[in-house]
């Protein structure tokens, strides 16, 4: 049976009925709760499971939903009502920065011409792109290290750039800096974002939905607001992890070790992403160390991402597949119109009994095609064949005797992340 997170414990429980309460997505507001619970941490606060060094709490969050499905309703309510105070009971406030370039979110820790033996202007930062697009257009332009960088700040690695003068350089050290992200994602939006997954950003992202299928007519009483009270975090905090969860490490360690070159990644990180998860949720309990429930519940909402990403990457496809048809479609009705009206009636009539034709088949020769069509027409199939194959319409192979033909649609699509073989 699927663990449902939000009967698992109080405060996500809390959540969830904040959520319905409000009239917000509960997948949604769970991620940006973590998210900021994370963002309120210091970077000296890291992962330790005996493998890769100290690993880092940054975290990137995807907000999925079609244009006008309450991104921006979800972000208000988690800000107003998700409160995070430090171990002394004070409120903990994160600077919120838009996504630019690569080398903008360097600068929003380090300012340009910082001396190396300043420490930086802040150590913790948020950055928001309430629209996919905005990714996409700015990833697009040459020379862009956008894409990259979101890969290096999600891993805690060094971000900007060493220029030629002190003026224009602004480098941030490994593990210096906290960093979280929340993009706004629509659907049939997310070609560019998925497109990455050669190089790992998809699965570093945890995807939400920020709507609520099964949301009840009647709201549930409010249940106020949630706080979240962090730990004592003074100087470097390495949190441990329950030695089952290092055991599993370890063993994936090694099954990494092993991996051919040519494996499939797209759920390379997905582990990661879970254990900084599972971090927060500790956090959120007031611990440092990871429990085995923590991770167990971490595993629950990682599933839920995936299934999430999975739904988007296929609603991608699907329009994608739609929008060849229909121009492979208008592609042959041009061809067919310079023929006269009755000429091209009839040459439609056999177009549709081919598709038709091909459609229960899978494929036909061409002998099979003429004598799927009525006897008075068959003189036309060799001429709508030809106009179908050269719209793209249908697909021609010759295995040695001839023309085999099958529906183009029965392709896969031919966009970037689908050549990249992801699962």
């Amino acid at each position: 049976m699927t663990l449902d997170p939000f009967a698992s414990r109080d405060d996500l429980a809390h959540l969830h009925q904040l959520a319905r309460a409000e009239r917000v997505g509960p997948d949604a507001l769970l991620a940006l709760a973590l998210t900021a619970v994370l963002a309120a941490t210091e970077p000296t606060v890291t992962t330790s499971v005996g493998v890769g060094g100290r690993g880092s709490l940054n975290y990137l969050v995807a907000l999925v939903g079609p244009s006008g499905a309450g991104k921006g309703t979800v972000e208000a309510v988690s800000a107003e009502a998700v409160s995070i105070l430090d171990h002394n009971g004070m409120p903990v406030a994160t600077p919120e920065y838009p996504i630019g370039s690569g080398e903008g979110m360097a600068t929003a820790y380090r300012p340009r011409g910082t001396a190396e033996d300043e420490p930086h202007t802040r150590t913790r930062a948020t950055f928001n792109a309430p629209e996919i697009d905005r990714i996409t257009a700015i990833s697009s332009r040459t020379g862009s290290t956008l894409t990259a960088a979101l890969r290096q700040a999600w891993s805690g690695e060094t971000l900007g750039a060493q220029n030629a003068s002190a003026e224009n350089t602004s480098v941030v050290p490994r593990h210096s800096y906290r960093w979280c992200a929340v993009l706004g994602v629509q659907p049939r939006r997310a070609g560019a974002l998925l497109a990455e997954a050669d190089g790992g950003l998809p699965q570093r992202v945890l995807w939400a939905p920020v709507g609520d299928p099964a949301a009840p007519d009647r709201k549930p009483e409010h249940p106020g607001p949630l706080t979240v009270r962090l730990p004592k975090l003074a100087g470097p905090v390495a949190m441990n992890a329950h030695q089952s969860i290092l055991t599993e490490y370890d063993t994936a360690q090694l099954d990494r070790l092993r991996t051919p070159l040519d494996a499939d990644a797209i759920d390379g990180h997905t582990r990661y992403v879970r254990l900084k998860t599972a971090a927060a949720l500790a956090l959120m309990a007031g611990r440092t160390v990871i429990s085995e429930d923590d991770w167990t519940v971490a595993g629950a909402i990682v599933d839920r991402s995936t299934a999430t990403r999975e739904e988007v990457r296929t609603i991608l496809d699907t329009g994608q597949r739609d929008a060849l048809r229909e121009k492979a479609r208008e592609r042959v009705t041009v061809a067919l119109d310079a023929e006269d009206h009755r000429e091209t009636e009839q040459l439609q009539r056999v177009r549709s009994r081919i598709l038709a034709a091909l459609d229960k088949q899978g494929e036909m020769t061409a002998a099979e095609v003429r004598r799927s069509i009525r006897y008075e027409l068959r003189d036309r199939a060799e001429t709508v064949l030809a106009a179908m194959t050269n719209a793209g319409e249908i697909l021609a192979r010759n295995y040695g005797d001839g023309p085999v033909y099958s529906l183009s649609a029965a392709c896969t699509v031919h966009d970037p992340y689908t050549l990249q073989n992801a699962a």
